[in-house]
């Protein structure tokens, strides 16, 4: 598990959503997911390896979560440049790197394709 990112089994959510973020930098769709789909999110997510970052930062999705309709958890994550900000009551920084090149990260990318769609 990366030490710089929470748990997500640890996380007390009622709602996880997936958003595609567009070349202006906002979210154009979203899609919210299913029990089995935000667990599946979070055992890839809870595999990720820190890694060093390109700093770029140009991410392609959002992944939220929500309890009673406010955000404990928001990371906005960036396949190019192999980093994510963080922002939320969970969340343990604001920045961290991962390694993309990892079976699971690759995993993650292609499911929040799948349910947010994607912008390239």
């Amino acid at each position: 598990m990366h030490p710089d990112l929470p748990d997500f089994s640890s996380l007390r959510f009622d709602t996880m959503v997936i958003g595609t973020i567009g070349d202006e930098g906002s979210v154009i769709r979203t899609a919210t997911c299913t029990a089995e789909e935000a667990g599946r999110i979070g055992s890839l997510w809870n595999a990720l390896v820190a890694d060093e970052s390109a700093r770029c930062h140009f991410p392609a999705f959002v992944i939220s979560l929500l309890r009673d309709g406010q955000t404990v958890f928001s990371a906005n994550i960036c396949w190019q440049c192999s980093n994510m900000r963080m922002s939320g009551p969970a969340a343990l920084c604001s920045a961290a790197a991962f390694a993309t090149n990892t079976a699971q990260a690759q995993d993650l990318l292609a499911l929040c394709r799948q349910l947010a769609g994607s912008v390239t």
